[in-house]
């Protein structure tokens, strides 16, 4: 949760742009209700295409075969599916059909359509792996007393067959004898504990799964923690996913290895969509694999956001590791920038994702040059940068990316070519004083003024002066006795040299 938080600029950083606003009061906001409805169905309009999610009385009167009525007394008694999202029960309820669990013995376990739906699918499946039997749905509730549980005890509930086969689940996988070979399981297996017989079996299956080593495998398993905890079966179906559906090489999983945590079905959805964020799905995922793992109802709903902001596709292309943060924190943090004169400016600057993305380290750096007083003001770009730029800026200090902002902005406003404003700011070489919004509200007065942009390009540096400056050559013209004797002066595309040269003719302090 954000704290509350108020950045005080000081005089260093009255004048820094888009960042300077970043550190603002901050706070929290919900999540949108229409994601969260009971009778109403939800429908995403996406990429043209209608994607229709039912509301959670019609997902229950679907799958119990029930009235409206029952499905209702259902939310009343149960306040977790009446919270839950509807995306959630969908979800949940593909697996539990898919697996052949009967709807009336959900109905006595509720808990199994708003539990996580990856911790659902791999403990169905887990359990179905290892051989057990005479499973219902009260035994995939209470999974975790089940996997502490000794195979004695297992057996003794009637969970596991007499003639019960240790070694079966990786036959019945598919793994080659010599590998089967490498279990080290003992002859009386009774005192191990489930859990313990899914570890072993599991640390020689991904042995075979990755081509890699024992070591290897103990070393996966000790960064990715949840790895040992998932389904085998599930593991070899993303695993195909991943090489024939992507190109996934083995080595490239193995690099990647936390992806064997995730759902395949959950991959399968994304890899039906043709785009996201401008770019193709496989391609955005074999950049940027992390993504695989995300429900893809929250990637639509992200790249939902970034559209409404009016962030480019060129923008998301440039930084596609956007997808991996929460649609609830990129919220927070476009309300955060909106709160900002300097927003509207930079609505469509290239690096407006870089803003939303590396916000926690841009406010880092602000906090730190406030302390530091350092003179000068950084751009977007070097807040945002690597540690090796932000360094550069302290040492020797940046204005070439302010320049840049500065060109983009005045040829995007004016509908020109940048060169004109390259041209004009190498002329005009003391940019100490010269951001965005001082630029912005120079261009504004003139536009206001009545002067056409030929006018104001054919002076371009003048947008670099200070506005007081500007305006009171303006006064001192309009009061000159050529002025007076010429009102139509003015109108005159050359206008606006004419009072560049008498400002640059006569110094002015402010």
């Amino acid at each position: 949760m954000f704290s509350r938080y108020k950045f005080i600029c000081s005089n260093n950083f009255r004048n820094t742009q888009i960042a300077r606003g970043l550190c603002i009061t901050k706070h929290l906001f919900t999540k949108e209700q229409s994601w969260h409805t009971d009778s109403l169905d939800i429908s995403l309009f996406y990429n043209n295409e209608k994607l229709r999610v039912p509301g959670r009385l019609n997902l229950l009167k679907e799958f119990f075969g029930i009235s409206g009525t029952t499905a209702k007394r259902i939310t009343e008694q149960e306040p977790r599916i009446k919270t839950c999202d509807p995306f959630i029960l969908l979800q949940n309820i593909k697996t539990l059909r898919n697996e052949n669990i009967e709807p009336q013995e959900v109905r006595k376990n509720l808990q199994l359509l708003y539990y996580c739906p990856l911790t659902v699918e791999h403990r169905i499946n887990m359990l179905k792996e290892l051989g057990l039997c005479g499973l219902q749905a009260n035994h995939y509730v209470g999974f975790t007393k089940i996997w502490k549980s000794e195979m004695h005890l297992l057996k003794s509930y009637g969970l596991v067959p007499e003639d019960y086969s240790v070694l079966e689940p990786l036959r019945q996988l598919q793994v080659p004898e010599e590998y089967i070979k490498e279990v080290h399981i003992p002859h009386s297996f009774d005192g191990l504990k489930l859990a313990e017989v899914h570890k072993k079996l599991s640390t020689v299956f991904l042995k075979w799964l990755l081509n890699c080593e024992r070591e290897n495998v103990e070393q996966y398993q000790y960064t990715y923690r949840p790895l040992a905890l998932k389904s085998m079966k599930l593991q070899l179906a993303i695993k195909e996913l991943l090489v024939k559906k992507i190109g996934f090489t083995v080595d490239k999983i193995g690099r990647n290895c936390y992806l064997l945590c995730g759902s395949p079905s959950n991959m399968k959805q994304l890899l039906s969509m043709d785009q996201l964020g401008g770019m193709a799905v496989k391609d955005l995922v074999f950049t940027v694999p992390k993504i695989l793992n995300t429900p893809f109802q929250q990637l639509i709903h992200l790249d939902m956001i970034l559209q409404n902001a009016g962030i480019t596709k060129a923008s998301i292309k440039s930084l596609p590791m956007i997808f991996t943060l929460h649609p609830d924190t990129v919220e927070k943090r476009l309300e955060n920038l909106r709160k900002i004169p300097e927003y509207e400016i930079f609505r469509s600057h290239p690096r407006l994702i870089r803003a939303i993305y590396y916000q926690k380290k841009i406010e880092k750096r602000m906090d730190y040059l406030q302390v530091k007083d350092t003179k000068g003001f950084p751009s977007l770009n070097v807040l945002s940068g690597d540690q090796d730029q932000f360094d550069r800026f302290l040492s020797f200090g940046d204005m070439k990316q302010n320049r840049k902002d500065i060109i983009n902005f005045l040829a995007t406003k004016l509908n020109t070519k940048v060169q004109i404003f390259q041209q004009a700011l190498h002329r005009y070489q003391d940019l100490q004083g010269v951001t965005l919004l001082s630029v912005k509200e120079t261009l504004e007065f003139l536009q206001d003024s009545g002067y056409s942009d030929k006018q104001i390009l054919n002076a371009p540096e003048l947008l670099m002066y200070p506005l007081p400056r500007i305006k009171e050559q303006l006064h001192r013209l309009e009061e000159h006795s050529e002025y007076q004797l010429n009102r139509n002066l003015k109108e005159k595309e050359t206008f606006l040299q004419f009072v560049l040269y008498y400002i640059d003719k006569k110094p002015y302090i402010i």
